[in-house]
C-alpha cells in the first residue's frame, strides 16, 4: 500500500542546467511607487513573469555601481504549511542635499512598492501585495575623506510570491527601457530625478 503522506501537490515540472558565466552582480536603478493595494490587479502574470502592466507612474532613483543590493530570503515551515519570501533591498544614495530630506521623510513614514533593475537588466518587483517599509537607514557624513557622504536605506517586504518583469532588450536607448519587454510599455510613466547640485 502506497504512503501518500509525503507526496507533494506542488510537483516539479522542469530541471536546471549549469548556466553560462555571463552574469554580474549589483543594481542599476530602483523605481518607487507609493503603495497601491490594487497593484497586483494591474499585472498580467505567467509563471511569475509579468507580461503586461496597467497604467503606473514610477519615480526613478539612479544608483552608483557596487553600492546597493537585493536579497530574497526564503522561509518555509513544513509543520505550519507556510512559505514566504523576505525581500531586503539595501540602497546607498550619494551626497546629502536638502531636496532629499523631504522626499526621504515621505518614504520613511509611508509604504511603497519597488521595481528593482539589476546589472543584468532584470526587473524585480518588491512588495506587490503587502508593500515595502523602510526598516533601517542613516544619513552619513563619513569620517575619512574617501568615505561615502549620503543616505543608506533598507527596504523590507514579506511576500508569498516573487515576480520578475518580462525581459527587456537591454538597450537603455529604448524609450521605455527597462519595461520595453512587456506588451504594454506605453502604460508606464517614469519620472526621473534631478542631479544633486
Amino acid at each position: 500500500m502506497a504512503n501518500n503522506l509525503y507526496n507533494f501537490s506542488c510537483e516539479l515540472s522542469a530541471g536546471r542546467l549549469v548556466p553560462c558565466k555571463d552574469q554580474i552582480g549589483g543594481l542599476n536603478k530602483i523605481y518607487l511607487l507609493p503603495y497601491s493595494e490594487t497593484l497586483f490587479n494591474k499585472f498580467t502574470i505567467s509563471n511569475n513573469e509579468i507580461t503586461e502592466i496597467g497604467t503606473l507612474t514610477l519615480f526613478k532613483y539612479d544608483l552608483r555601481p557596487n553600492s546597493s543590493s537585493l536579497t530574497s530570503t526564503f522561509t518555509s515551515n513544513p509543520v505550519n504549511g507556510t512559505t514566504y519570501y523576505e525581500q531586503t533591498l539595501a540602497v546607498s544614495l550619494n551626497k546629502i542635499v536638502k531636496e532629499d530630506l523631504t522626499q526621504l521623510d515621505k518614504v520613511l513614514k509611508g509604504r511603497c512598492q519597488v521595481f528593482v533593475l539589476d546589472a543584468n537588466d532584470n526587473v524585480f518587483v518588491l512588495g506587490v501585495r503587502f508593500g515595502c517599509d523602510v526598516t533601517a537607514g542613516a544619513m552619513e557624513t563619513g569620517t575619512a575623506k574617501a568615505d561615502m557622504s549620503g543616505f543608506t536605506l533598507t527596504f523590507t517586504s514579506q511576500e508569498t510570491e516573487q515576480y520578475i518583469v518580462k525581459a527587456s532588450s537591454g538597450n537603455p536607448a529604448e524609450a521605455s527601457y527597462p519595461f520595453d519587454g512587456i506588451d504594454t510599455p506605453g502604460n508606464i510613466t517614469i519620472t526621473a530625478g534631478t542631479t544633486p547640485a
